[in-house]
């Protein structure tokens, strides 16, 4: 299906106008409501269509990391603590490091999104560090040819002079 037929048939669906925009071979559509949005998200998934969602603003979340607990650390004491503090996690967990899967000595709290989570970053107790999430928006390149599309198994570049000279 191409791409203004598959923006008419979206539109049909929810039954009004809808945004979309054609970026880079791939259609980016904007629903108004959250009633269009989970329409939509009916529809490529009945479908089989291969998509990635994005949160909707009135359903993002406030995400921070806690440093200075081991890595071994009960999350519930976490969660109990930040109630004590009058704080309401939705949920605490550890975070992974991806080489390795093993745990490390980080926290992330998932909290609403409201003014008073703000107040999280106060707390200052004993020598743990609260810090907000710090998302990686830079693609991962790839080590043969510096191209973000590919990976340095699938690319078909010679290593690049940077490369070579790094691994002798």
């Amino acid at each position: 299906m191409n791409t203004p037929e598959l923006l008419k048939e979206l539109i049909e669906k929810i039954g009004t106008k809808l945004l979309g925009r054609f970026v880079n071979g791939k259609l980016k559509v904007f629903p108004e409501t959250p009633n269009q949005h989970r329409i939509i998200q009916n529809y490529i998934s009945v479908e089989k269509m291969k998509s990635q969602t994005f949160e909707m603003t009135h359903q993002k979340m406030f995400k921070v990391v806690v440093r200075g607990f081991p890595a071994d650390y009960d999350t519930n004491e976490i969660i109990n603590e930040l109630k004590y503090f009058g704080f309401n996690p939705d949920h605490v967990s550890v975070l992974k490091n991806k080489k390795s899967n093993s745990n490390m000595p980080i926290f992330l709290v998932v909290l609403k999104k409201l003014e008073e989570t703000q107040d999280i970053f106060n707390i200052g107790y004993f020598i743990v560090k609260i810090e907000a999430l710090k998302k990686n928006t830079m693609p991962a390149q790839c080590s043969r040819c510096n191209n973000s599309t590919t990976t340095a198994g699938s690319a078909t570049a010679p290593l690049s002079s940077s490369n070579v000279l790094a691994a002798t």
